[in-house]
């Protein structure tokens, strides 16, 4: 039995860890191995995970014990008021799984991670936002999956740079303006799309991802309905109801229609949109949804390079830190 407890966060009224109950620990790449044989078995694996349902578990943090079970995919969320005040940033916690007399089986250790009261938030896609995934073709995404291992995966030019000054740090981990991962991607893909952030350095956050896919899905991965993404994001805007929020994503599939919707939902709540232009052919349809979003002041940018976004950030204030002209 394996627990895998993923990046979680906390507000002031609200504690989420989540995390899954597996048969076996689930593999990782051989980021030093690039054959392509190597790679797809790999990515095979991460599909032919054996999630185990109704196992009883106990979260510890700040001195305060939850009790919980594994639902029937194998998916477990604590959902609690903290009992003692949790300080801001990153704070660990364990989660043990106990047999009906109450020993431990096993256990693992997390980390949640409670945002800074003056700082927004950044809600991010990944794929073709931050990686060069291809998702418009489910072929093209595969072979960019499969012909390299994790480490070898490319990035959209000055994403990281872009990145980190938005999370007003220079050192990932030590963030004050927390980044939300939200993504089509299943958490199949959790620890694969980690080892990519870790190589770049991108900031340290918190992956929201789709439901675990068998091996007989593993041809859908990443397609997902619109509302499922939906509902992750506004989870956040619930869970942090005083805090404002930066979007960021592309036109190349359901964005452009989630982020209108959540702007509407909740106006007053996001404080810019950016938007990737990778499909060329909904560039037109993708303005004229970002003119129709409430975003404070009109803060909206379809983008084809990351520079544009980034020079952009500066204009409007979300960028404390000083930009060499030299990269405009």
């Amino acid at each position: 039995m394996f627990i895998k407890v993923y990046h979680s966060f906390c507000g002031e009224e609200k504690l989420i860890i989540n995390g899954h109950v597996f048969q076996h620990e689930p593999i990782h790449f051989d980021v030093k191995d690039s054959w392509l044989g190597s790679n797809i078995k790999s990515l095979l694996t991460l599909f032919r995970v054996k999630p185990l349902t109704e196992v009883k578990l106990k979260i510890h943090f700040f001195n305060q014990i939850i009790d919980s079970k594994s639902d029937e995919n194998g998916y477990f969320m604590f959902e609690c008021k903290p009992a003692n005040l949790i300080p801001h940033g990153w704070h660990s916690c364990q989660v043990k799984a106990i047999d009906n007399d109450g020993n431990e089986i096993t256990h693992s250790e997390g980390k949640f991670f409670k945002p800074y009261k003056t700082s927004h938030g950044i809600i991010s896609d990944i794929d073709d936002t931050v990686l060069k995934s291809y998702s418009a073709s489910i072929f093209r995404r595969l072979y960019e999956m499969i012909s390299k291992n994790p480490e070898e995966r490319k990035l959209f030019d000055h994403t990281v740079e872009w990145y980190r000054k938005l999370a007003e740090t220079e050192v990932p981990g030590e963030e004050s303006n927390p980044f939300f991962y939200v993504s089509s991607s299943e958490w199949n893909l959790y620890d694969y799309l980690n080892t990519i952030f870790k190589k770049h350095q991108l900031p340290e956050g918190i992956f929201l991802l789709n439901d675990l896919k068998k091996l007989k899905n593993f041809f859908q991965t990443g397609k997902t309905g619109h509302q499922g993404k939906y509902d992750r994001i506004k989870s956040l805007l619930e869970a942090f109801p005083n805090q404002n929020y930066i979007l960021i994503g592309d036109n190349t599939q359901q964005d452009p229609y989630i982020y209108k919707k959540i702007s509407l939902d909740f106006p007053g709540r996001i404080i810019a949109v950016f938007l990737r232009n990778k499909s060329k052919n909904n560039a037109v349809k993708t303005q004229k949804l970002l003119s129709e979003m409430c975003v404070e002041e009109q803060r909206v940018l379809l983008f084809d390079t990351t520079l544009q976004a980034l020079k952009k950030s500066k204009e409007w204030g979300l960028i404390d830190y000083k930009i060499d002209e030299y990269i405009f």
